[in-house]
C-alpha cells in the first residue's frame, strides 16, 4: 500500500463514519418526530369519547327540530282555517258597526225633526 493509498482510504472510512454519524441523528430525529406523533395520535384518541357525545346532541336535537317542524307543519292548515273564520268574524262585526251607525244616524236625524 503506498502512501496515497492509506491516505484514500482514511479519507474514505471518515466520510463512511461521517455518513453514519449523519444516519445515527436522521435516526434521533426521526424517533423524536414519531414519539411526538404518536403522543398527538394519543390525545386525538381522547377526544373520541367527547365528540360522539356531542354527535348525539346534536342528532337528538335534530330529532326534535325535525319533530317540531312536523307539529307546525300540521298546525298549518288549522291556522290558515282559524285565520279566514277570523276575518269573517271582523267582516261582520265591520257590518254590523255600519249598520248601527245608520241607525244612530237615522235616530239622531229623527231627533232633531
Amino acid at each position: 500500500m503506498t502512501v496515497g493509498e492509506g491516505s484514500e482510504e482514511k479519507t474514505k472510512i471518515s466520510d463512511v463514519l461521517k455518513m453514519i454519524e449523519n444516519l445515527k441523528n436522521q435516526l434521533e430525529e426521526f424517533e423524536r418526530l414519531r414519539e411526538s406523533i404518536e403522543a398527538n395520535i394519543e390525545s386525538a384518541g381522547r377526544l373520541i369519547p367527547d365528540l360522539e357525545e356531542e354527535k348525539k346532541r346534536l342528532e337528538e336535537d335534530m330529532r326534535g327540530k325535525r319533530g317540531k317542524i312536523e307539529e307546525i307543519d300540521k298546525m298549518i292548515p288549522k291556522l290558515e282555517s282559524k285565520k279566514v273564520e277570523l276575518e269573517e268574524d271582523i267582516k261582520r262585526s265591520e257590518e254590523q258597526i255600519s249598520q248601527i251607525n245608520n241607525h244612530i244616524e237615522f235616530v239622531s236625524r229623527a231627533k232633531k225633526h
